[in-house]
């Protein structure tokens, strides 16, 4: 590849656990954060120096989901992951201290059904689970609430100083949008089927101004419009 001059941009992880650690509670367990920062520092070791770009874990959303049987097994193993984020880039940036890391997640424009101050509201908690809680935890050191209460640390198995180890400064984020939802205050969101072409025509600009939208409030900093791009350091 490089004699091609390719790039290459490997991916630690998008899915598939050791059989072993699955067996013993896969993303529930917090070793298992560890154990992801131990694996990253064997590639990084093998790999770094013919690698500049890393990215830690792609989707947490979809495997996760996956793996869940609801919200309160979700939840903890959620934290475990962010974790693996944090461990895993202070373990690569130990062995290769100018590799640029990132991570990626899924995205999906949570728009409100209606005007109501209901909607909006469940559409803004929708936005803050679907889209900011993979990402706040990394960028900022704290989970946004996306509950009708509080946040719910105790079932999440959140420790003392767990937040100043998600935190690390990522050098990029790569995003995939893969859906748009309409909130309604009650019920499951809407989740639009694949759509036709001719329906693809119609709705991609609306879809695009929503995605800037998204955009902005996941990163409140000045965008570069033409190229979607934003500094993260």
């Amino acid at each position: 590849m490089l004699e091609a001059g390719l790039r290459p941009m490997p991916t630690l992880f998008e899915g598939d656990l050791p059989r072993a650690l699955h067996e013993d509670g896969g993303w529930s367990v917090p070793d298992t954060a560890h154990r992801f920062a131990d694996y990253a520092r064997i590639v990084a070791d093998a790999l770094g120096d013919r690698v500049a770009r890393w990215i830690l874990i792609d989707h947490p959303q979809a495997f996760l989901i996956a793996d869940s049987v609801d919200t309160r097994s979700f939840l903890p193993a959620s934290h475990v992951v962010n974790l693996a984020v944090g461990r895993g880039f202070r373990a690569v940036k130990a062995v290769c201290p100018d590799a640029r890391m990132g991570t990626a997640v899924r995205l999906a424009a949570c728009e409100a059904a209606t005007g109501s101050a209901r909607d909006a509201a469940a559409a803004e908690r929708s936005h803050r689970f679907e889209n900011a809680w993979f990402l706040d935890p990394i960028l900022r050191g704290l989970y946004p609430n996306a509950f009708l209460g509080t946040i719910p640390y105790d079932l999440m198995r959140v420790r003392d100083g767990d937040l100043e180890t998600t935190r690390v400064p990522l050098d990029f984020v790569g995003l995939g949008h893969l859906d748009t939802g309409e909130l309604p205050c009650e019920g499951e969101p809407f989740r639009q089927e694949v759509p036709t072409p001719e329906a693809v025509e119609q709705t991609v600009h609306l879809v695009t101004q929503t995605d800037q939208r998204m955009l902005e409030r996941l990163f409140p900093f000045p965008w570069d419009q033409t190229h979607h791009t934003h500094p993260l350091s």
